[in-house]
């Protein structure tokens, strides 16, 4: 960013974006992943996650989530703003700046914040209540990393390629106009990312690795949840195309 005032006004739109999106789609995230994990429809296991807890049982990650989401905006929106530039100085294809941009923000995100990941699905999943605990999450949450980094590496990569594509060579947009971008994203995102997602699922709640997954799973299995996850990346990317407007 050029000045501290345009960082400090990046920051500030990107955690109100998911001050305010995120506790609207906790219940989705939910019911997707405990959906994930079982074979009952989805009507089924909103229907069981009430009957054993209540309404708590559709917020029971919204902790992790919220720290996250807004630990990791100090230095997400600036990188998708100022790291383009730098790998066009060193003479890539736009394409490959976006590939590059996703990339180091998928390793970033994943070192800081695979614990909050990895605790996030476990509360949702456990039918037991987990004592949310930073301390403990941070000294033993690491193992599924290389799942939550391929998770984040195709989520980062579409969302990065698929706004840079529809947007075209405008550089402002309506608000119908940015809606359609972030619908547009949304699918596509969402259709590359889901044999991922649910595997990362299957890995921070099982502990098991992210090969055994992938072996041991049919592919109609790996595509579990698509409905859902393409629900909460709907309203995600919508958001966040307006938030990018603001800030690129």
């Amino acid at each position: 960013m050029s000045t501290n005032t345009d960082y400090k006004h990046t920051v500030a739109c990107a955690i109100a974006r998911g001050l305010c999106v995120q506790p609207l789609l906790a219940p989705i995230d939910a019911i997707k992943i405990c959906y994930q994990l079982n074979t009952l429809t989805t009507l089924q296991t909103a229907q069981q996650l009430y009957q054993k807890e209540g309404l708590r049982a559709f917020f029971k990650g919204l902790p992790h989530q919220l720290i996250y989401t807004c630990a990791k905006q100090a230095w997400v929106w600036p990188c998708i703003t100022t790291l383009p530039p730098f790998f066009k100085a060193q003479g890539m294809s736009n394409t490959s700046q976006q590939i590059c941009t996703a990339l180091t923000i998928a390793l970033f995100d994943a070192t800081i914040s695979t614990p909050l990941e990895k605790g996030r699905i476990r509360a949702i999943a456990s039918s037991e209540k987990i004592k949310f605990s930073l301390s403990s999450m941070y000294k033993n949450g690491w193992r599924g990393y290389t799942a939550h980094l391929a998770r984040l590496s195709t989520a980062w990569t579409g969302f990065l390629l698929a706004q840079n594509y529809f947007r075209g060579e405008n550089t402002t947009h309506t608000l119908p106009e940015l809606i359609q971008i972030g619908a547009k994203t949304a699918l596509v995102v969402s259709i590359f990312m889901a044999p991922v997602d649910i595997a990362n699922t299957f890995v921070q709640a099982e502990n098991r690795t992210l090969s055994h997954v992938f072996k041991t799973t049919p592919f109609p299995t790996l595509l579990r949840g698509f409905h859902l996850s393409a629900t909460s990346l709907l309203a995600h990317n919508i958001a966040s195309s307006i938030v990018y407007e603001i800030v690129a």
